[in-house]
């Protein structure tokens, strides 16, 4: 018999997804034994591998059991995609042969959600937190928050990978691993309440690229040469990605949890009934047009988005708390319209993470970027993204870069507009890019001497 076990969100419980359960029976999925899970996310002290780790010993019980057969497939929602994504990484990746074969993501944060800082506010603790004694999660809130190191860590464990290696080199997804897919919706909430959250190109909770799970990666290295610093890619875990996703203009973060649209219940069942690899990549090249054909120029809410995390160090390792990024074209110096368009139009949102000051995260507008900053750039002028990054120096004894004022500052090209040359952009549509930039720690002169004993 086919089993399926479905995770539940943050401040959520698996009696959301009995309309879900109930229409996949009715789609003629007779044979499939559907198990709702349950766990916690409202106490303070319980973070995301605590829950995974619980979910290992309990589905561990059951295999050993016979209760529960493997291989199985996992429909996940919101916060249930980091969980099983925790539980992949750390569990089920060291097995042969392997129990999770598809995973089929609802709305999932897995790069985070602009609500979680909410989450943790005073307002969350009064409004979510008032039947739990006052406690909405601060811990798996700490891991959802927009550039989140926990984020960072994940992404590096499963779907990226820096040169030269990090943690266990074993594929989690892909061909002996399990095959994912990605649903999230782009329509906001219609509740009067909720509006006040709405961002475009979101679902109201969880922004279009933050559910994508298929993520880039690079370093950009001032130490050595900082007029021209070493911008190395990171490379994919698997040959698997990008991995299928689609928007659904219809769905909101609440809505997707039952399938509301007769489509949205249709990918799901393409989902669990995908046989192999070959028609993995047809799903995912059909998923990628349909979400590339909803674009619409003049309405905002249809706008393609992309997300850049950012984490500034220095050469010692240090975060770099107190630091400022900036963004340009080719011509900045004699055409600032570019510059003014970028900063009112693209950006959207700015986050700085609460608990690594030196994590930014950055929700940029493609089609604005694509539309409208590189219309702006004049004449022959290379039609390119400059990045900026200034910083105040961490006090009197040091300073960043060479130069010891306040605006020393380094500059890379970080996408590139050429037809000819699609590789140059390097920030891609619908999807989530972590950028970890070094920059020199310079200490004066008087911090370390030598005088010659006469």
């Amino acid at each position: 018999m086919r089993q399926v076990l479905v995770l539940h969100g943050w401040s959520d419980e698996s009696g959301s997804f009995r309309a879900l359960s109930k229409k996949l029976k009715d789609a003629g999925f007779d044979t499939l034994d559907i198990w709702l899970a349950d766990y916690v996310s409202m106490d303070d002290d319980v973070t995301i591998p605590d829950i995974a780790k619980r979910m290992e010993e309990v589905l561990s019980g059951l295999v050993a059991a016979g209760t529960l057969t493997a291989p199985f497939d996992m429909i996940v929602h919101s916060t249930g995609g980091l969980v099983s994504r925790q539980w992949l990484v750390f569990y089920d990746r060291l097995r042969k042969p392997r129990w999770l074969k598809r995973l089929v993501m609802l709305a999932p944060a897995n790069y985070g959600s602009a609500l979680a800082a909410k989450g943790k506010s005073f307002i969350g603790r009064v409004t979510k937190g008032v039947s739990n004694g006052f406690q909405t999660g601060t811990q798996v809130l700490n891991a959802l928050e927009l550039g989140s190191p926990y984020q960072w860590g994940l992404a590096l464990s499963d779907v990226l990978t820096t040169e030269g290696g990090a943690g266990d080199p074993t594929p989690t997804y892909g061909e002996g691993g399990c095959l994912p897919f990605v649903l999230s919706g782009i329509k906001g909430y219609a509740g009067i309440l909720m509006k006040i959250v709405n961002e475009n190109g979101a679902d109201g909770t969880v922004r279009a690229p933050a559910a994508n799970l298929s993520a880039y990666g690079a370093t950009l290295d001032f130490t050595v040469n900082e007029q021209d610093p070493e911008f190395t890619p990171w490379t994919p875990r698997d040959d698997l990605a990008p991995y299928a996703y689609q928007a659904l203009a219809d769905e909101d973060h609440t809505s997707i949890k039952s399938a509301s649209g007769d489509q949205t219940l249709k990918l799901i069942v393409q989902a669990l009934q995908c046989k192999d690899l070959k028609e993995y990549r047809a799903i995912q090249q059909d998923w990628s047009a349909a979400t590339d054909a909803l674009e619409v120029a003049d309405d905002p809410a249809r706008h393609r988005f992309f997300m850049l995390n950012t984490f500034v160090v220095d050469d010692l390792g240090n975060p770099v708390d107190d630091h400022f990024i900036e963004f340009y074209g080719p011509d900045h110096e004699t055409n600032t319209a570019p510059m003014l368009y970028f900063h009112d139009k693209v950006i959207r949102n700015v986050h700085q993470n609460s608990t690594q000051p030196g994590c930014r995260c950055f929700y940029l507008d493609r089609t604005e970027l694509m539309d409208g900053f590189y219309a702006r750039i004049a004449g022959n002028a290379k039609k390119e993204l400059l990045l900026s990054i200034s910083a105040a120096p961490p006090g009197p004894n040091s300073h960043y870069f060479s130069a010891k004022d306040s605006d020393s500052q380094g500059f890379k090209s970080l996408h590139l507009f050429d037809g000819n040359q699609p590789e140059g952009r390097w920030l891609r549509r619908y999807s989530t890019h972590f950028l970890k930039i070094i920059i020199p720690r310079r200490p004066n002169e008087q911090v370390f001497r030598l005088t010659q004993y006469v």
